[in-house]
Order: structure tokens, then sequence, then C-alpha cells
């Protein structure tokens, strides 16, 4: 299975919507992702691909994602929501069978998608680090998303997840 902490951020999706680009808010149905992840922090990135489900709420205010996602040596059952709040804000909750662990995050919508930061270090084997999380939306048939970590204290930001859905 993949660790929960990679996993979390393999489903993220975002809440701005551009000219042209998707609202994730009022999106339905089945997408594929493709790209790489990471199965640790320090681990290299390997190809990776997610199947999901996005489920809007009617009033279009908060979505629910479920799915899997697979690399080479396995793969995890994820679940994320995400929900707008006043102006700009957006804040999310994810989980992961792979630890049983859940990542709060909060953050605000961008031109081009949404910026969120864990709201609490992400400990992993004893270490906390600090976690960013980017979503683009760049057309109307997908969105990208971009997990990051470093250590709490460093300056150089490492991409563990780089994920682009489409619906297929």
């Amino acid at each position: 299975m993949i660790p929960a902490r990679i996993a979390f951020a393999a489903l993220l999706v975002a809440t701005a919507h551009p000219a042209a680009a998707i609202d994730l808010f009022t999106a339905q149905g089945g997408w594929t992702g493709t790209g790489s992840l990471a199965t640790s922090v320090e681990r290299r990135m390997q190809p990776a691909r997610c199947q999901v489900d996005v489920k809007p709420t009617d009033a279009g205010g908060d979505v629910s994602v479920t799915g899997k996602c697979a690399v080479a040596v396995g793969a995890s059952n994820i679940s994320f929501r995400l929900v707008r709040g006043d102006g700009r804000a957006v804040r999310g909750a994810m989980w992961s069978e792979a630890t049983d662990e859940i990542l709060q995050l909060a953050g605000a919508r961008t031109e081009t998608g949404v910026d969120m930061t864990a709201t609490e270090p992400w400990v992993v084997d004893g270490v906390d680090y600090e976690t960013r999380v980017i979503v683009r939306e760049p057309d109307a048939g997908s969105f990208k998303i971009q997990q990051l970590a470093r250590m709490e204290g460093e300056k150089a930001w490492r991409v563990i997840v780089d994920m682009t859905y489409r619906q297929p």
C-alpha cells in the first residue's frame, strides 16, 4: 500500500475557476490521474496512476473525492473533502487507508487554482515536515496537483506528488 502521507495529496482537488478552467466544486464523475509520486518523503518519484470519483454538493460549497492511487509497490484507497470558506478561503481534510491518518489543510483560492498548507506539522518517522499543496486548473478538461514537503526550518521544498487528472 502507498503510505498515507503520499496518498493524501494524490487526490487533492482545487476550488478556483478562471475563465475556461474546470471548477471542481461543480465537476462530477470519474477522473484519471497520471504522473508521479514518491512513496515516502525521502524516496525517488515513480510513475503513478489514480482513479477518483468527484461528487459536489448541490449548493457547490463543498466537494467529496474518493478513489484509489497506485504505484508499482501497491495501492491505497483515499478520501478527500474540500470546503469553501468566506472570501477566498478553502479548508480541506484528507484520509488514506494506508495509515488511517487525517491531514488538515487550509489555504486560499488564486487566479489559477488553490494553494494550501497543512495546519499542523506533518510527522513522518518522528520528523516534522511542512507541507504545501498546489493545485492548478489549466483548462476545462484537467487539473494538476503538486505536493511539496520540507523539514521544518529548511529552505528548499521537495516535490513528492505531481499528478494531472483528466476525465476519460
